[in-house]
């Protein structure tokens, strides 16, 4: 099974990752595209 999963899944797990984070650290700026980027 090839490792890279298709750019829509990684799409998609990027927005279970930012729920997560938003989730996990409420103090996040609202509106905030990527807080993990900082």
């Amino acid at each position: 099974m090839d490792q890279h999963t298709p750019t829509s899944y990684e799409q998609l797990g990027r927005r279970v990752q930012q729920q997560l984070e938003a989730a996990t650290y409420p103090a996040a700026v609202p509106g905030d595209p990527d807080p993990a980027a900082r």
